[in-house]
């Protein structure tokens, strides 16, 4: 599996986003969420109404954050 990230946020002033997969022990959903280095603790889920296919994967986005994460199963 390959993973991209690709952002036009402006980074300025060391700020940055982090990145987390969280996964539910309960019911073993899978969470994709951002945040900005300003929020600390604070996540935004991404918008699964985003979410669309590209060749051997998909790819999602975080409006919020201009973030789009894309994960394929062969090499870009």
């Amino acid at each position: 599996m390959y993973i991209k990230v690709s952002s036009t946020f402006n980074y300025f002033n060391g700020k940055y986003h982090l990145l987390r997969i969280y996964k539910d022990a309960r019911t073993n959903e899978v969470y994709l969420l951002a945040n900005n280095s300003e929020s600390a603790g604070v996540y935004v889920p991404f918008d699964f109404t985003t979410l669309k296919t590209v060749d051997g994967g998909f790819y999602i986005s975080c409006p919020v954050f201009n973030l789009k994460v894309e994960i394929r199963n062969k090499f870009f």
